[in-house]
């Protein structure tokens, strides 16, 4: 399954098809990862192109589990403000009791949120504002 989730996002498509369907695709591969597929990609991920690691981030969140945060968290090491602002919108989804410590205690969430002020887009600030709300962070 890895590979053919590997093979859809590198696919060259417009942003319209790549949100209004191919994204739905992603999200079925990925529903139907097994644990290696987790483990090979967790593996590859910071080795492919930011565009792929875009539409990954994008297609994250089907089912609220550990390897999909962890993939967020890992994807959240990358210096780029739009994929941070995908990750941390997905991320709201997480922040439930089972996850909170883990997210709270990221070393990428905490220097995500000591820089909130210096994202460019009013957008990803309100964001990182909301996921600190939810998780009762102090600024």
């Amino acid at each position: 399954m890895y590979t053919e989730l590997d093979d859809l996002l590198e696919q060259n498509t417009t942003i319209d098809a790549w949100y209004d369907d191919v994204f739905l695709i992603a999200c079925s591969i990925l529903n139907d990862f097994s644990q290696n597929d987790w483990n090979i990609l967790k593996n590859n991920i910071l080795n492919k192109d930011l565009e792929w690691q875009k539409k990954l981030a994008y297609s994250i969140s089907n089912k609220i589990i550990i390897d999909e945060l962890d993939i967020l968290l890992e994807l959240l090491k990358i210096n780029n403000d739009e994929l941070t602002e995908i990750c941390i919108d997905s991320l709201k989804l997480y922040c439930i009791p089972k996850f909170e410590n883990i997210i709270k205690n990221n070393p990428n969430v905490l220097k995500i949120i000591h820089d909130k002020n210096n994202f460019q887009s009013n957008f990803t600030r309100t964001v990182i504002e909301q996921v600190m709300q939810i998780l009762n962070f102090r600024s």
